[in-house]
């Protein structure tokens, strides 16, 4: 898909992160922010989003740590996942 900005903020989302959007490889801001997601972001799979600038998952109710394949993201600007 040549998606390269998705807005998912307040919409009522609930549970983990949704797999197919780790396969958005041409996804450059990724919103998720003010639903009820849960559990961890999952690793590998987040190193996918190599064309990331922007992943704000800040209020959810995700948890553990942030995996290191984020590190490998270098277009990736910006993170907010408070």
């Amino acid at each position: 898909t040549k998606l390269r900005e998705l807005e998912l903020n307040q919409n009522v989302l609930v549970g983990s992160i949704p797999q197919t959007l780790y396969d958005l490889t041409n996804l450059e801001v990724l919103h998720l922010r003010l639903n009820l997601l849960t559990g961890t972001i999952a690793a590998p799979d987040i190193g996918q989003l190599t064309n990331l600038r922007l992943l704000d998952l800040s209020i959810n109710d995700l948890m553990g740590t942030v995996p290191t394949e984020i590190g490998n993201l270098v277009q990736l600007g910006k993170t907010i996942t408070v």
